[in-house]
């Protein structure tokens, strides 16, 4: 009898390991050996809570195990490297086995500037202490402390940007976000850390992965794997752009190479599955900026991409974009959004779908698709951090909407914080209230027409009140003591989009434009109020 209970407890417990995917193989650098310390984590799309991590052995191997199917992001991270990830599309349990290389951060050749950060200041980039250059070229900052172990990061140089570990070290903790934190032993209370811009880890070789037992799950994590670093690429191309102190309003990345490969491997395709990953990677690029894509090719994958389809779940905004390229017109773009509702098995993938819907519903001033998504959101959807995330920042009835009453405000001047902005006190005046950031790139995008425009109206009985989101006012000074004077009124909002006044003005977005009228009356929002359209909206109202 025992014998038979033995084998029925080894016969169940071989089931319930059938029943799970197990995912194993190596985790390298970029020079295909181990790192110092590495680890891997299996993802759903769509969220940053991974379903399972592991540390990689001393020899860069690892081994997960997870019961999910669908899409699954594999994605390796490693001290002195920038994090990869790779998709796979598992549809029954399976053993699949993989090697992930990094690649390494990109770096300035000469490094001027290095911020650090820690548990000092709770690893806060906004607080970030400056380190002081030493005349052997290394950066050095001291601190005293009564902690057992003293954790840093440094900031400033890596590009994409990044908070990485130092080049001092004694042990690495890995900071929950892709990257690592350097850790040493205080001595007498007191640390001193040096930064050594010769230690840091430069490669030009790029990160890859392979699937070493599945040919076509190799090609799937490879295409995702580009898809992916693609990303990087504008990412590192725009900071190049930026460094090099040219205007972030001509930055455009060329994706005419990528655009023609892509188009040229849906054509060859012939496995669907795969095909679809192509189309949906082609679709991609829209996200990334690219405004010249095919109209065919995103009404091909609209045709061949089923709304069941798990793919979906990369990214749920392609539908849009999709439906968007292909020039559908509204009821025939509705009745796929319908289906893709109606028959995609998962929810957190349809929560995500619309919020983002809603959001922009909001952001447009389109009350009646922002009361009908905010209403399945709450209803159907409340138990998820879609839903949830509705209910705290969004509202099914539109206050900032054109023939509204400005909502009532009261903001102090940025130089001055004795005096004070508000309704009343621009009252009889035609104003444009200007959401945005030093650090939003569209933000400093409509610069350009913001002066075109102060200057042509400013004679006009029209004013412009910036209201900035940054992280501290100081960001804002810096910034109009170089390119861009924006000559007219200013205030700075603590907290942000958390703040009372982003959610009285339903700010979930910049940059936010709204005009006002004389009477306090909203007369334009938005992209009536973007780019081209800026001075013509204005000209309506007051005159050319």
């Amino acid at each position: 009898m025992k014998k038979l209970m033995l084998l029925v407890m080894v016969c169940f417990v071989a089931a319930m390991s059938q029943e799970q995917t197990v995912i194993k193989g190596s985790l390298l650098g970029h020079d295909g050996k181990p790192m110092l310390k590495g680890h891997v984590h299996v993802l759903k799309p769509g969220h940053q809570r991974p379903l399972a991590s592991m540390e990689a052995t001393k020899e860069g191997s690892f081994e997960i195990k997870t019961g999910e199917s669908g899409i699954l992001i594999v994605q390796g991270t490693g001290v002195n490297h920038l994090q990869f990830q790779a998709a796979l599309i598992i549809e029954k349990p399976t053993v699949v086995e993989m090697e992930l290389r990094l690649g390494t951060f990109l770096y300035p050749s000469e490094i001027t500037q290095v911020k650090i950060m820690g548990d000092f200041n709770n690893f806060n980039f906004n607080t970030a202490r400056e380190m002081e250059r030493q005349p052997d070229g290394t950066f050095a900052a001291e601190f005293e402390t009564t902690a057992e172990k003293f954790k840093y990061q440094v900031y400033g140089i890596a590009t994409p940007p990044h908070s990485i570990n130092g080049t001092h070290s004694e042990d690495y903790e890995y900071d929950g976000g892709g990257d690592y934190r350097s850790v040493l032993t205080p001595q007498n209370g007191k640390v001193r850390v040096i930064f050594d811009p010769k230690k840091l880890v430069r490669s030009d070789t790029p990160p890859s992965v392979r699937v070493t037992n599945n040919p076509l799950l190799n090609r799937i994590a490879s295409i995702a794997s580009e898809m992916f670093m693609r990303d990087a690429m504008l990412q590192g191309a725009a900071e190049q752009h930026r460094q090099a102190g040219k205007d972030m309003k001509e930055f455009r990345y060329d994706w005419s190479s990528e655009k023609l490969k892509l188009t040229g491997q849906i054509e060859a395709e012939k496995d669907p599955k795969v095909r679809q990953l192509l189309l949906l990677s082609y679709l991609r690029l829209g996200q990334l900026g690219e405004r010249d894509l095919d109209a065919g090719l995103a009404l091909r994958a609209l045709n061949e991409i089923p709304p069941e389809s798990p793919l979906w779940s990369a990214s749920p905004v392609l539908l849009r974009v999709a439906t968007s390229v292909a020039q559908l017109p509204p009821e025939k773009a509705n009745e796929y959004m319908d289906a893709f509702l109606t028959k995609n098995p998962d929810r957190n993938v349809k929560g995500s779908f619309l919020l983002n819907e809603a959001m922009m519903a909001q952001m447009m001033g389109k009350a009646d698709i922002l009361k009908r998504y905010y209403t399945i959101l709450v209803n159907e959807y409340g138990d998820t951090q879609f839903g949830q995330i509705a209910k705290a920042r969004l509202k099914p009835e539109l206050t900032i909407a054109v023939g509204k009453p400005v909502p009532d405000f009261s903001v102090a001047a940025l130089e001055d914080s004795k005096k004070v902005y508000s309704k009343s006190s621009l009252k009889g005046k035609y104003y444009l209230l200007d959401f945005w950031a030093v650090w939003c790139g569209p933000c400093i995008a409509e610069m350009d027409n913001l002066h075109k425009a102060y200057e042509r109206f400013k004679k006009k009985n029209f004013e412009i009140l910036s209201l900035s989101f940054d992280p501290k006012p100081e960001d804002v000074v810096k910034f109009r003591n170089e390119k861009w004077k924006m000559p007219w009124l200013h205030s700075f909002v603590q907290g942000g989009f958390n703040s009372d006044l982003a959610k009285s003005f339903e700010v979930i977005g910049i940059p936010k434009p709204i005009l006002v009228d004389k009477d306090g009356v909203i007369v334009a929002t938005d992209m009536d109020l973007r780019g081209e359209r800026l001075e013509k909206t204005l000209a309506k109202h007051l005159g050319e």
